[in-house]
């Protein structure tokens, strides 16, 4: 690899972090060609391709934190189980809802950021196995997402719930609160969200000033093609689609964003919190030097443990338990 196919590697950050980031590759990024946008079929082989790229890494995450891990469906809607190692159930439980731009991924392969938040909070996580795009479009994800989650709080009840999700799935989160709000049901007692996609359209700063920083997408090459997959342009910036375009004058949970200084995506994080905080409701923005869109999944960096401890912290708190 030649120092031009590179990214800039900060001497801030852990040697770890630094060893993770070397082996990215700028030419890697602009070799991605989006299919069509409503060609399924591409689109599942080309998800075939990136999910394969990370089995090891997940089969890795199983082997170190040996949790049990359960397909099942609930209310409807496939979902994957995972218990910590020991786990006895003290009544808490996290929906979680993984990303892919929409249209990748699995998740009984994402499981790089779960596994470790369920040892280390030691709670019940329940990942969503949501519909891709385009097969399936917004309202359905939507919906699907919903189900899950609301059957989750009419079980343990609404102070015992946490919302997660990762990058499009920290979108497709906080978009749950305004259809929660919509429908005048009670609000999960915690949100957080990890490197969300909280608006889906090419809209803020720093999607232009870090474009050439992130290492791992260029809106016009793969983003915006997964979101006209996912949703209309003209219904891009519905609340559930782009939740920082909601009414966030309604009730909001408790909320920790968590993002990196190199993500094109960090003027969504600053926005987001920008309207929860005005809003008078609690936000923190918890970013870190150096890292790149959710470094979580390299869960044996320093920067990913700190991140994984400030999470579960903020969950034992506000689902008011302790061990």
């Amino acid at each position: 690899m030649t120092e031009f196919d590179r990214f800039y590697v900060p001497e801030t950050i852990s040697d770890e972090a630094k060893a993770v980031l070397k082996t990215f590759k700028v030419s890697d990024r602009s070799a991605i060609t989006a299919p069509a946008v409503d060609d399924v079929e591409a689109w599942t082989a080309m998800n075939a391709v990136f999910d394969g790229l990370r089995h090891e890494m997940n089969d890795n995450v199983l082997k170190e934190y040996e949790p049990s891990v359960e397909k099942k469906e609930i209310a409807g809607v496939p979902v994957v189980d995972v218990k910590p190692k020991n786990w006895q159930d003290n009544g808490k439980v996290m929906a979680f809802i993984h990303g892919g731009a929409y249209t990748f991924y699995f998740a009984e392969t994402t499981l790089f950021f779960p596994v470790p938040i369920a040892q280390d909070a030691n709670i019940r996580v329940v990942s969503i196995e949501y519909t891709l795009a385009p097969k399936a479009k917004w309202n359905q994800i939507v919906d699907e997402c919903y189900a899950v989650l609301t059957a989750l709080m009419d079980e343990y009840g609404p102070e015992n719930v946490v919302l997660s999700g990762l990058s499009a799935g920290g979108g497709l989160a906080g978009g749950l609160i305004h259809k929660l709000n919509d429908n005048a049901r009670k609000l999960p007692a915690a949100l957080v969200l990890i490197s969300p996609w909280s608006d889906i359209t090419e809209t803020g700063d720093t999607y232009q000033t870090l474009k050439e920083a992130e290492p791992f997408y260029l809106y016009d090459k793969i983003l915006k093609p997964c979101a006209d997959a996912y949703a209309k342009p003209e219904e891009q910036r519905h609340p559930y689609i782009s939740p920082v375009y909601g009414d966030f004058s309604k009730p909001f949970p408790p909320t920790l964003i968590q993002g990196g200084t190199k993500e094109s995506f960090m003027s969504n994080f600053v926005r987001l919190y920008q309207c929860i905080d005005v809003a008078d409701n609690y936000v923190k923005l918890d970013l870190y030097e150096g890292m790149w869109h959710v470094f979580q999944e390299f869960w044996h960096m320093p920067e990913a443990k700190s991140a994984n401890r400030k999470v579960s912290q903020f969950i034992k708190q506000y689902l008011n338990y302790e061990g």
